[in-house]
């Protein structure tokens, strides 16, 4: 039987190894699983847009039965969108343009001024040195006879001219400060110049966009009413979305997420916060143009230009214009759930996005054709409606607010 000292130095022995494995062979191997998680996660976004391709080319398919009206009406309303959403980015630049300008012209006022006060010392001191006698080092030494008052002197001439060579130097260094700050204000009055120039072209061509859809929706509502076919449009746009979200519903189906770190969706009932701020035009479960469809989701009115923020952690499953709803945007949350946000004037976000609670997605707009501008919301599980007011909290004031009970 091994004595007690024998068994802890054949315990070391043995666990050498062991924790040399964990000190040299472990980070490797932790290094290899981070990149193999990186790999994978590349190869699922890539399998996601390969099947988003062949969705759209479905989609695509589907759009060579409309008429050519309803074909006019998507290309403007996409063009529109994506016109809406450079100019929103050109705004922002501006801003942080005009920011910065302002920022460079502070601090240009504040080197003037600390070179007005610097050169008013130089010239004390310039004055100071006249005044001690009008001398200079040499004169110094041949004139004084007296040793201690030499050496006074030569101490005080020593301080003088230090300090007016460091304020020579620092008025230097304002002067180069200055000069670099006249060609940064230069240089952003000519970049923010042309930025507005930008701004100008795209909202003359948002415009003309504007004016063109406006024309193709009174046309295509015209032939709409003429033929009755309002209530048959509108079960075709319902059987579309449907069929829409079966196939999202598949695709995503061998997709792993990453959602376990989050509160699980379905105990999120009434913690939802709302998209946007605004009033319900249109309750879940209401009447559509006096026919037996009823609205599976809720329309929210919202000014053109209103932010749309996700309510939840998720991935956007589709981002592209569908008949009926306009340029519209699903965001998948996992275990089966989605959100729709509908009749949007731009998306900010693409297939395959990871979102946030309160991530701004899209700009409101009324895309589409629902007549006045508002936001189409609605939550379906595994492609049932659920009623949005039932899961977003009581208060519409708390749109875009992230959720509190998110870790």
């Amino acid at each position: 039987m091994l004595t007690h000292p024998l068994r802890s130095r054949f315990k070391l022995l043995l666990l050498g190894p062991v924790l040399l494995w964990l000190g040299l062979g472990a980070a490797p191997l932790m290094q290899a699983s981070r990149a193999g998680t990186q790999e994978q996660k590349a190869a699922e976004l890539q399998r996601l847009r390969e099947r988003m391709g062949a969705l759209r080319q479905r989609l695509s398919e589907a759009r060579s039965t409309r008429s050519g009206l309803e074909e006019q009406l998507r290309t403007t309303e996409v063009r529109s969108g994506r016109l809406a959403a450079e100019l929103r980015d050109i705004e922002r630049s501006l801003d942080a343009k005009a920011k910065r300008l302002t920022e460079l012209r502070t601090e240009k006022r504040r080197v003037i001024q600390g070179l007005t006060s610097q050169r008013t010392a130089l010239a004390a001191q310039v004055r100071a040195t006249y005044m001690m006698g009008r001398q200079d080092y040499l004169k110094i030494l041949l004139n004084q006879e007296d040793p201690a008052t030499l050496g006074r002197a030569l101490t005080y001439h020593g301080y003088f001219s230090k300090a007016r060579a460091a304020r020579i130097h620092a008025l230097q260094q304002r002067l180069e400060r200055l000069a670099h700050l006249e060609d940064a204000i230069r240089l952003e009055t000519n970049a923010l110049t042309q930025l507005q120039e930008r701004k100008s072209e795209r909202r003359k061509e948002l415009q003309a966009e504007h004016d063109n859809r406006q024309e193709v929706l009174a046309r295509l509502r015209q032939e709409i009413t003429q033929g009755g076919r309002e209530l048959q449009r509108l079960s075709e746009n319902e059987k579309q979305l449907q069929r829409l979200l079966d196939a999202l519903r598949d695709m995503f189906a061998d997709i792993p997420g990453s959602l376990d770190q989050h509160t699980p969706f379905a105990s999120l009932k009434g913690k939802l916060p709302w998209p946007v701020r605004g009033p319900l035009r249109f309750s879940f479960g209401e009447p559509r143009s006096h026919g037996t469809l009823k609205w599976q989701g809720v329309l929210i009115s919202a000014a053109p230009g209103d932010t749309v923020r996700a309510v939840y952690h998720g991935r956007v499953a589709f981002a592209d214009w569908l008949r009926g709803q306009g340029l519209l945007l699903i965001i998948e949350h996992g275990d089966g759930f989605m959100s729709l946000y509908g009749h949007n004037q731009s998306l900010l976000k693409e297939t395959g996005d990871w979102v946030d609670p309160g991530d701004p997605i899209a700009i409101a707009g009324d895309t589409g054709g629902p007549g006045e501008p508002g936001l189409y919301f609605a939550i379906r599980r595994k492609g049932v409606p659920l009623n949005p007011s039932a899961w977003c909290r009581e208060d519409r004031r708390l749109a875009g607010k992230p959720n509190l009970v998110s870790p």
